[in-house]
């Protein structure tokens, strides 16, 4: 189990500066065996809408969950402005590490953008005689953009070169930034020869707007960045840049914060140098090209006749590589060999195995091989100093050999990166194709069971809050108390989340899963519009394409809103289908009694006769008047008169047969349907037997009124099926009649 947790408050994994530092933090979180938790939010206000839906993974910051807190704190104040203080200060109660911005109690890391500016414009005008340098300014209150800018306005000073105000423009850090920042340059109509741009998005940017006009890179319009992102070596011309160690900062960040919590004493800054790196774009070579073009031999200030200098020079160039120690001590032990003897091609290859063996290892930074043409370079120098008995066509030959096998180290290493990636990329077209059938949460979860691959990634947890979530701008975010694994991919092994008990969202992941081993997870926010369903956690990999994460983040956010869009509509639906059928039995159904209504009996018995005509059976309708509801309704009220009814409406459930059909027709009229075939002595054991219930009633309840009823019977005959319902009601209405007047007659006598 790690001895720390770290959290990384970033605002995205993909490309860019950001996608160059996040390798660092990981690698060295690893190297250390600290926990890390890349918590990739946003942007505040900036560019995307819905930055307010991804900082709310921000949150897990406050937990107990982390132990230190690293911030980009440059790029994340760069809108907030005011606001930034009052949102940081959320976290001061954790050791923190900052880069960019001063923060109050954390340590900031910076590099010394003064400097690296100052190069730059110096180079344009001494190497390049430009006078009229133009600067293109990040997103404005971004400490980062106002420092270069700054610097750009020293060094015009300090040569003596005019400021023109129109030749400042804000390209916002991105590259669509700095294609409309150029836009509006050219369409000032002003004259400028050179542009430093305040990072290499915008130069990229810039650079490809330019090939759109008259104007051609680097001969009339020379173009500088700064960061010195791989991107910058992509393009065409390659861009000249301002290097800042992006890497080296993620790991000088956790070793830092990992000094911190030891509870070493730390400096309050920590200032790192930056170096002008020279391309095509300002209109010059590469320094390592420009080496090879002009044979060049060491300087006599450079003196290799020792050795121990020699390895130190080479220490130096692989400081900041991913190579190991050992794999150090072995490049420079083949190196003094060829030293040794430069015509044995034997230890050339020895050396070329050596290096094959630590670049075969996709986790080492294409940056590598260009220390590795550096120390070449050196090397070369020292063969130089010490066989001076070789010419130097013939060094050059053997240095050709060496420089040509580690480009096809180069070569094979990017081929097997492009091969990795678009193989990944079929197996996210192929997920996605799978996806988009899903229509719950159980579909979901059956398709990342049989399609999510450790070629994806080592772990990925699908975490979803206890109940739907609903985020709107400006509302405070407060994580749900209790969470659950919906999805849990480990190493290989897919883990059974309906065994995994519901745990505090505060955890982050169920502690089984957190405790087993030292984690590097980046937490994004699932989400879409205001609906937030949970969280996803996955392991990273630095050499991983950056945008699998968030391509992966999206499309399970996606699946999430059309599952629960699915969701609401089988509900919506089995309410309505409950609505519809209880309106149906509402509409059958007589509302005082419960029994059916006129409608109700029309619609069974239509559908009864039908059935006894095609049997030939029988089957028998009785007509019930309750006798003298009327006189209750006035001597008592209607309230007992209602009580008469659904009193009569008891005693007839209780009289006739479950599969009877009984039905009030309407005030003190009842009509039954009596299904199979009755005989004159069954009618009449039913008619005693209301009799006798009516009587039991009236002995039971102690109502103002005595009940009592009349009752008439016909019998349909299915030979002569020509008699409908309606007659046969008014047959047995008329025997109910013959009922009524005896009942009466006998009263009188």
């Amino acid at each position: 189990m790690a001895k720390y947790t770290i959290g990384v408050m970033m605002s995205q994994l993909e490309g860019g500066y950001q996608g160059s530092l996040w390798p660092g933090f990981a690698e060295a979180a690893e190297k250390y065996g600290v926990n890390l938790l890349l918590l990739t939010g946003k942007v505040p206000g900036q560019f995307d809408e819905n930055y307010y839906q991804h900082e709310i993974i921000y949150h897990f910051a406050k937990n107990q969950l982390i132990d230190g807190l690293i911030v980009l704190s440059a790029t994340l104040s760069s809108s907030l402005a005011e606001e930034f203080e009052d949102f940081i200060s959320q976290f001061s109660h954790l050791p923190m590490v900052c880069i960019g911005k001063p923060v109050k109690g954390a340590t900031l890391l910076d590099v010394d953008h003064q400097a690296g500016i100052y190069k730059a414009v110096r180079h344009l005008y001494e190497v390049h005689s430009r006078t009229k340098i133009a600067f293109m300014k990040g997103m404005v209150g971004h400490p980062d953009s106002e420092s270069r800018y700054e610097a750009y306005l020293d060094t015009l000073s300090e040569l003596n070169l005019d400021f023109d105000p129109d030749r400042v423009v804000e390209g916002g850090f991105t590259q669509e930034g700095g294609v409309k920042a150029m836009e509006t340059l050219l369409a000032r109509n002003i004259e400028f020869d050179a542009i430093v741009c305040a990072n290499d998005e915008m130069a990229i940017g810039a650079s490809a707007r330019l090939k759109d006009t008259r104007f051609f890179v680097p001969d009339d319009i020379s173009i500088v960045g700064f960061d010195n992102i791989f991107d910058c070596q992509l393009v065409n011309p390659a861009i000249a840049t301002v290097e800042q160690p992006i890497y080296e900062m993620g790991v000088r960040c956790i070793e830092v914060m990992i000094e911190k919590l030891d509870g070493e004493l730390v400096e309050e800054l920590e200032t790192i140098d930056t170096k002008f790196l020279p391309r095509a774009s300002c209109g010059c070579l590469t320094t390592i090209t420009s080496d090879i073009l002009n044979n060049y031999r060491a300087s006599d200030a450079d003196d290799f006749s020792d050795r121990e200098k020699f390895k130190t020079k080479v220490y130096e160039i692989l400081a900041s590589s991913n190579f190991t120690p050992e794999s150090k001590d072995s490049f420079i032990k083949c190196a003094l060999d060829i030293a040794d003897a430069p015509e044995d091609r034997q230890r050339y290859s020895e050396f070329m195995g050596c290096l094959y063996a630590v670049l075969d290892d996709l986790e080492v930074r294409l940056n590598d091989i260009e220390k590795t043409h550096l120390m070449i370079t050196q090397l070369r120098n020292l063969v130089s100093l010490e066989h001076s008995e070789l010419s130097d066509d013939k060094i050059e030959k053997y240095f050709n050999y060496l420089r040509a096998s580690v480009s096809e180290v180069n070569s094979t290493k990017n081929s097997i990166i492009t091969h990795h990636f678009i193989v990944n990329l079929y197996r996210l077209r192929s997920l996605t194709a799978d996806l988009l059938s899903v229509v719950d949460y159980n579909d979901l979860v059956k398709v990342l069971t049989q399609r999510y691959s450790k070629e994806l990634s080592d772990e990925y947890y699908v975490v979803l809050y206890d109940g739907e979530m609903i985020h709107r701008a400006g509302q405070a975010w407060k994580f749900p108390k209790q969470s659950r694994l919906l999805f849990g991919f480990d190493h290989g092994a897919i883990l059974n989340a309906e065994k995994t008990p519901v745990f505090n969202t505060s955890e982050l992941l169920p502690e089984e899963i957190k405790n087993r081993t030292r984690f590097s997870y980046v937490v994004m926010p699932l989400f879409y519009g205001n609906h937030h369903f949970g969280y996803v956690c996955q392991s990273v990999r630095t050499y991983e394409n950056d945008s699998l994460y968030e391509s992966l983040r999206e499309l399970i956010s996606g699946v999430l809103w059309s599952a629960l869009l699915h969701e609401k509509l089988n509900k919506s639906q089995d309410a309505l289908k409950s609505s519809n059928a209880r309106l149906k039995r509402l509409s059958i159904t007589d509302e005082l009694t419960g029994l059916k209504n006129r409608r109700g009996l029309l619609t069974t018995a239509e559908h009864h006769a039908k059935i006894c005509i095609r049997r030939k059976d029988q089957y028998a309708v009785a007509f019930i008047d309750l006798d003298g509801l009327k006189t209750i309704n006035d001597t008592h009220g209607h309230e007992q008169g209602d009580n008469a009814i659904k009193g009569t409406a008891r005693v007839l459930k209780s009289t006739f047969r479950e599969s009877d059909v009984i039905s009030r027709q309407g005030g003190d009229e009842f009509v039954v349907l009596l299904t199979g075939n009755v005989t004159k002595v069954e009618l009449n054991a039913i008619e005693q037997r209301l009799n006798n219930n009516l009587e039991q009633f009236n002995q039971a309840h102690d109502y103002p009124f005595t009940l009592s009823a009349s009752i008439g019977f016909s019998v349909f005959d299915p030979i002569d099926n020509s008699v409908s319902l309606d007659e046969l009601m008014k047959q047995a209405d008329a025997k109910l009649y013959d009922q009524k007047v005896a009942k009466k007659s006998s009263k009188t006598h």
